[in-house]
């Protein structure tokens, strides 16, 4: 895996992944009442890097550091986030 992409641990004690220290996750809940809430985080899971909690479920990637650089993993995140935000903004 490239270097750049660490593993790090929340207050809660949830695991998720960094690159260059900025973590992979994103928030959201539906207003006004916060009923459904969305946790998304992007985690090692053996050997691959699978982005959860997304409103058209799991996505992942091989942890290869041959196939998978920090930027292919932060351009596919971006993508991930920006498909569950499109479907809760109705977009």
């Amino acid at each position: 895996m490239d270097n750049r992409i660490t593993v790090k641990t929340s207050l809660d004690g949830v695991e998720y992944l960094a690159i260059d220290g900025r973590g992979l996750q994103w928030f959201w809940s539906e207003r006004p009442f916060g009923t459904k809430t969305y946790r998304l985080r992007a985690v090692l899971d053996g050997d691959r890097i699978r982005f959860a909690g997304g409103w058209f479920g799991d996505h992942s990637l091989e942890s290869d550091e041959t196939i998978t650089s920090a930027e292919r993993v932060e351009a596919h995140w971006r993508g991930y986030v920006k498909a569950t935000e499109d479907r809760l903004l109705g977009r």
